[in-house]
């Protein structure tokens, strides 16, 4: 049981990351979040990155929305995409609690 509950903490530490992240982007810029400028841009690499990082699996669920309004969107490939996203919340959740154990230490 400490198992389950470790792992939905994580997953929800990576959530909150990620919608956190996600949102503030939104709400600075007024545009929807998906891998596209004005968030993604090759001029300001090292800030696409760390924004993608931390708004990733929110981008991915969003272009993951947007194909699936498509009529030509498929619902494997929605899936796949959302399996991307939990995985990479997950990874988030882990690198987040990483982070914090480590100022913690200090």
């Amino acid at each position: 049981m400490e198992t389950v509950a470790l792992v939905a903490s994580v997953f929800l530490v990576g959530l909150t990351v990620s919608g956190l992240a996600g949102a503030a982007m939104e709400a600075g810029s007024g545009e929807r979040l998906m891998f596209r400028a004005p968030y993604v841009r090759g001029d300001r690499l090292l800030l696409s990155i760390g924004a993608t990082g931390l708004a990733g699996p929110f981008m991915i669920v969003n272009e993951a929305l947007a194909f699936g309004q498509d009529l030509s969107g498929s619902a494997a490939r929605i899936a796949a995409a959302l399996a991307v996203a939990a995985v990479w919340i997950f990874a988030l959740g882990l690198v987040a609690l990483a982070v914090l154990r480590g100022i913690d230490a200090i």
